[in-house]
């Protein structure tokens, strides 16, 4: 789809604010992905990790330390719709 971020917050609960280019907002929750995402199931773990994500070069992606990474569309097409 090629989406990208425009603005993301890191929420209580484990929790990503995402807005996307086309203005949609979503919220998602990385318990509620952990079983079909690695990238979510590590920061489950270790939650001074998650807050340390930040956007990649061409806003295409969160990611973190050690090579960590959400997609824009990944976060777009399993993120609540707000």
């Amino acid at each position: 789809m090629g989406h990208t971020i425009k603005a993301h917050y890191f929420l209580d609960g484990f929790q990503i604010s995402v807005r996307f280019d086309d203005n949609s907002r979503v919220v998602y929750d990385l318990r509620r992905n952990a079983s079909r995402n690695e990238t979510a199931k590590t920061l489950l773990t270790d939650g001074f990790l998650f807050y340390k994500g930040g956007l990649n070069e061409d806003a295409s992606a969160l990611v973190w330390p050690s090579s960590l990474m959400l997609t824009a569309d990944e976060l777009y097409e399993n993120g609540v719709r707000l």
